[in-house]
């Protein structure tokens, strides 16, 4: 079932979605008809409210829906966070948050190493990112957006309140490593 995270409103006994992103996949890309479902999904701070609903009408510029069934879910705790180095390539960065926003990870931290080539996230880069982490989200069907951030030196990673951190310091085999 399609997952689209989008704002819902209310208007009379229906639902409307006028995202243009939204309306084009549904009528030109999936070329959904009346009657069929999928799934909406507003995302605020710590809350994601999932709607089933039913197509009803498709105009060029909104989607009139009927809402089927509805569900909460509040944000757990303890986010999963990956420190992760910057790549030489803009292509491997986005490779690198769409698969992490695949496998669930809520905080993507990027940060230069001494080999990066990039040495910090561009606002446009960020915006980019900010597109592949909601088509990945609504993919993998992810009840969260995870959150990118960039921090300019290691130290900062590392440093922020995590409950979990594993990395490899010295480069050397985590085989031989004991784990608590």
């Amino acid at each position: 079932m399609h997952l689209f995270i989008t704002s819902v409103r209310q208007k009379e006994d229906r639902l409307i979605i006028d995202e243009p992103r939204v309306v084009h996949q549904v009528r030109n890309v999936l070329r959904m008809q009346p009657g069929e479902i999928f799934e909406v999904q507003e995302v605020q701070q710590d809350t994601s409210t999932r709607q089933q609903v039913q197509l009803e009408k498709a105009s060029k510029t909104q989607l009139e829906l009927t809402g089927l069934s509805v569900q909460s879910e509040t944000k757990k705790q303890e986010p999963i966070c990956l420190a992760v180095a910057l790549p030489n390539k803009t292509d491997k960065l986005t490779m690198i948050v769409q698969k992490l926003t695949e496998v669930g990870i809520d905080k993507i931290i990027f940060r230069p190493s001494q080999r990066s080539q990039l040495r910090s996230l561009e606002p446009k880069t960020l915006e980019r990112l900010e597109k592949i982490v909601l088509e990945a989200t609504e993919q993998s069907q992810r009840r969260f957006l995870p959150e990118i951030t960039f921090v300019p030196h290691f130290a900062q990673a590392v440093s922020a309140p995590h409950s979990r951190c594993l990395f490899d310091w010295d480069g050397k085999s985590t085989k031989k490593v004991k784990y608590t």
